[in-house]
């Protein structure tokens, strides 16, 4: 009894948990409750530190999620509203729990990134899996490819948590001094989600691939590496991964036809192919019906109403097929602005844009591309609508920010 009291006193067991979110994220969908509900009750009874330290960022986090609430107010669907707020509980349990919680060592923290690579390797793995499983039976290569990719994921999302962990491995190889072995082995993850890129076939996330590539490089200037075996690596890979999707039709077709969309008009592909509506083109269509309503309704139409308002609209203009699928506006900022108001969107801009002066200050570049990576993908995917972005997005924003210190003291180290 002693010693479980000792490891809640300590922190110890907090940082444990947090470890088992981190690796849960990419690997659990139904079910990431369960270690999330074991994060709440060690946190009930771990130490916690004054919270007049942290109560502003607190709020600027959490504050998008009080807009929610202020939103069923003038919410015309309670039901659909209350399973809003439940749905995005995160935004506010996360900056509360992280921010009050005395902060994790050095040791937890680098525990932490690592289980969530660790998560995105075995969630990669599964995906072959029963990616394989479904080919053995089908003879279909699509079986391998965007959604039947994860039995868990959206492929927008796994492609997210690839990215991020790549980054993590990269940035690290350039930070730390690891053994030969170890490094072998932080860069066969490296190749390893790099090249796995091409089968969620993610049009974003291939995009962010390429900017984690540039981002990489920059870190590697500010370090002083830019000509280093870790910079060669980073080629070889950017060679491998480029040479594959060349040589991968299905991959490469989901680009072209994004790029082929963007040049014509969402109406006219729209007006070519009514029953048949290319991803892209669809959500062109759906945010300019989500624009068209924000001007109407500039406050914000209420917590959970966006749904039913969408709808009504697609169906008046013609949207047959995306009436049907009940297409959000795939688009963070836009979902946030229809909901609950123009002021509530740039409160939730500023939240991002909150931490960039300590990013930059402490050198905590992991931070700046988890923020860079996420508000990327907030412009094609309404992220804060399921579990898979908000609870990734929420987390890991209070992880890196109210820990933020501990990088910092590594960089004085270091010099």
């Amino acid at each position: 009894m002693n010693v479980l009291k000792k490891i809640f006193q300590s922190g110890q067991a907090f940082a444990w948990a947090i470890q088992l979110v981190a690796f849960s994220i990419p690997i659990l969908k139904m079910g990431l409750q369960i270690p999330i509900l074991i994060l709440i009750i060690v946190w009930i009874f771990s130490p916690k530190q004054n919270l007049k330290k942290v109560i502003w960022p607190i709020l600027v986090f959490s504050g998008i999620y009080l807009f929610h609430a202020l939103g069923l107010i003038y919410s015309s669907n309670l039901d659909a509203g209350l399973t809003d707020m439940i749905q995005k509980l995160s935004l506010l349990l996360f900056p509360v729990m992280v921010g009050t919680a005395v902060p994790m060592d050095r040791q937890d923290y680098r525990n932490t990134m690592g289980a969530f690579v660790i998560g995105t390797v075995a969630a990669t793995l599964i995906g072959y899996g029963t990616s394989w499983v479904s080919y053995s039976q089908t003879n279909d290569l699509d079986a391998f490819y965007m959604s039947d990719f994860s039995p868990f994921h959206h492929p927008s999302y796994l492609a997210m948590y690839m990215n991020m962990a790549i980054f993590i491995l990269v940035f690290n190889t350039y930070k730390r001094k690891l053994s030969r072995g170890m490094e072998f082995i932080y860069w066969l993850g490296v190749l390893f989600l790099s090249l796995s890129l091409i089968f969620p076939a993610s049009k974003m996330g291939l995009l962010t691939f390429v900017i984690l590539v540039i981002s990489i490089v920059f870190v590697a200037s500010k370090l002083k590496k830019i000509v280093s075996r870790q910079s060669f690596l980073l080629l070889v890979t950017s060679v491998l991964f480029v040479m594959f999707y060349l040589n991968d039709p299905i991959a490469k077709s989901r680009v072209e036809r994004a790029i082929s969309v963007t040049k014509d008009k969402a109406e006219d592909n729209m007006d070519k192919e009514r029953s048949q509506v290319e991803s892209s083109t669809a959500r062109l269509l759906v945010w300019g019906v989500a624009l068209d309503q924000i001007q109407k309704y500039p406050m914000g139409v209420g917590t959970g109403d966006t749904k039913d308002l969408l709808i009504k609209e697609y169906e008046k203009r013609g949207y047959k097929e995306i009436a049907a699928k009940e297409l959000n506006p795939h688009n963070t900022y836009l979902e946030l602005a229809l909901e609950v108001g123009v002021v509530a969107l740039i409160w939730f801009v500023f939240s991002l844009l909150f931490p960039v002066r300590m990013i930059l200050i402490d050198q905590n570049w992991i931070y700046g591309f988890f923020i860079l990576n996420v508000s990327l993908n907030f412009m094609v995917e309404s992220m804060l609508e399921g579990q898979s972005g908000v609870v990734f997005f929420a987390f890991f924003n209070a992880v890196f920010f109210f820990h933020s210190k501990l990088v910092r003291y590594e960089n004085i180290e270091a010099r």
